[in-house]
């Protein structure tokens, strides 16, 4: 289950369920990014930096052996003359050919501290015979940004005779996006303009016919026209639609203060289902994007008077409550509850059960001691929804 959800929890890491009291216990938030000769095969990966090999410090290697349980792929490494070193990353043993820098400036160790916001980057060499292999990057590794065009610098690490380093810029690379040839190349300063017409997420990459490139990697982010960077669901929106779960419209909108329908919701929820490999493949999206829906209702024996018509919250509490116990019972676990004050506004609710569940999970927080059981509930509310109901699901088990 971890690791078919490594993408929507990747999302989440972020965003916290404890109490502001707490923050200060939080694990720092770094993130990972891994190439296998050449090939990216995880970007800019958020990870909560826990202590995973108990030495008593938040290092490289705590990154690396928590990236590579997310992924499921095997990491090795054994303390040698000069210290820890790396003998199998990604399930690849290559005879010790791996690298690693922390924000884009080659590692002492495996050892090195890392802080919150840290960027590592691990890889494979592609060049086992002269290991001309050169770290490549851009000047940030996400980018958040409005439609329209975004100018990117490709720089490399070079030595010189003397094994010192320098930053120098890369010319003639082709720029990738999420794997496929964009067209664009890089000039003589490393610059290169990309243009961005709808909203959504794309991994930018680069690569070289004359040399061999460590892929450099910028994950952007293109914003929808209606969601102002600095709306309080704007971080929400972003991930549910990185995650997969929630899509916006052809006019570059989201909509975020429009109803849901009861429809667009069960699609949502179908999707996060169908992640986890629990239900038949079922269409999403085109005209026949309600099969989705249609078959999650069936499936949980759902009763829908109108599909196409607003859903209020008291609904959508039903729906989730009986989807969350759909999982439970695939998943063979319980969620873990908590004992928690009754909202003071859903006790005549057809769908109390269902919201005092919801409550008691952590799934829903309401407006403090209210819950407006009868209120239509919006798309940006949807989103943050999402990002809670992807965690719970995600630690199930």
């Amino acid at each position: 289950m971890k690791r078919i959800l490594a993408i929507m929890l990747a999302l989440i890491l972020c965003v916290s369920l404890l109490p502001a009291a707490l923050a200060d216990d939080a694990a720092p938030n770094v993130y990972v990014t891994i190439s296998a000769a050449g090939t990216i095969q995880a970007a800019h990966y958020p990870i909560a930096l826990t202590d995973a090999d108990e030495d008593g410090a938040l290092t490289v290697n705590d990154a690396l052996i928590l990236i590579h349980e997310e992924y499921d792929k095997t990491y090795k490494y054994e303390k040698q003359s000069l210290g820890l070193a790396i003998t199998e990353l990604w399930s690849i043993e290559n005879g010790g050919s791996y690298g690693y820098c922390v924000n884009n400036v080659l590692a002492m160790s495996l050892l090195d501290p890392l802080k919150e916001g840290d960027e590592l980057y691990a890889y494979t060499f592609a060049d086992l015979e002269t290991w001309s292999d050169a770290f490549s990057f851009f000047e940030s590794y996400s980018r958040n940004t409005a439609p329209g065009e975004l100018t990117l610098t490709l720089k490399k690490l070079a030595f010189d005779e003397n094994w010192n380093t320098s930053v120098v810029p890369v010319e003639g690379a082709k720029i990738l996006l999420d794997g496929k040839d964009s067209g664009c190349v890089t000039d003589k300063d490393g610059h290169v303009t990309l243009k961005f017409e709808r909203p959504g997420v794309c991994t930018v990459s680069a690569s070289s016919e004359t040399e061999t490139l460590v892929p450099a990697v910028c994950v952007v982010t293109v914003r929808f026209g209606d969601v102002s960077e600095n709306a309080w669901y704007a971080g929400a929106v972003t991930k549910a639609v990185q995650s997969g779960l929630m899509v916006g419209y052809a006019d570059n909108t989201f909509k975020p203060t429009a109803n849901m329908t009861a429809a667009e919701y069960l699609t949502v929820l179908y999707r996060m289902g169908f992640a986890l490999k629990y239900y038949e493949e079922k269409a999403t999206s085109g005209e026949n994007w309600k099969e989705g829906a249609l078959y999650l209702a069936d499936s949980l024996a759902l009763n829908i008077a109108d599909p196409g018509a607003a859903m209020t919250r008291e609904q959508m509490a039903y729906f989730t409550a009986a989807f969350l116990r759909d999982c439970a019972k695939h998943a063979e676990a319980d969620f873990e509850t908590k004992t928690v004050d009754a909202f003071t506004d859903t006790a005549d609710s057809a769908y109390a059960a269902d919201i005092d569940f919801l409550h008691s999970i952590g799934a829903v927080a309401g407006d403090g001691a209210t819950f407006r059981p009868a209120d239509n509930i919006k798309r940006c509310e949807v989103a943050q929804m999402i990002l809670n109901l992807s965690a719970l699901v995600a630690n199930l088990g």
